[in-house]
């Protein structure tokens, strides 16, 4: 997933409906991961196409909750 893709519904790559505005690995997760803007209109969970039309990739991606590691804080609270 590249910065900048077009995020679209899969069956309407001409409607975009978002876009990603980064994206980098996550050691962490051991996945790569992205920021993106996206119409209010889709939920978490949703699942969309990152376009990017100049390098002719596609991508499925997923809208997920903002946090991703350590969702109760239980690392930041250890001592």
């Amino acid at each position: 997933m590249l910065a900048g893709a077009q995020l679209t519904v899969d069956n309407q790559a001409t409607r975009a409906c978002g876009y990603v505005t980064s994206s980098c690995y996550s050691p962490a997760l051991q996945r790569h991961l992205g920021l993106a803007l996206a119409s209010r209109e889709f939920a978490i969970g949703a699942e969309l196409v990152a376009r990017d039309p100049l390098r002719n990739l596609e991508t499925r991606v997923r809208i997920t909750s903002p946090v991703h590691y350590d969702p109760n804080g239980a690392r930041m609270k250890s001592g």
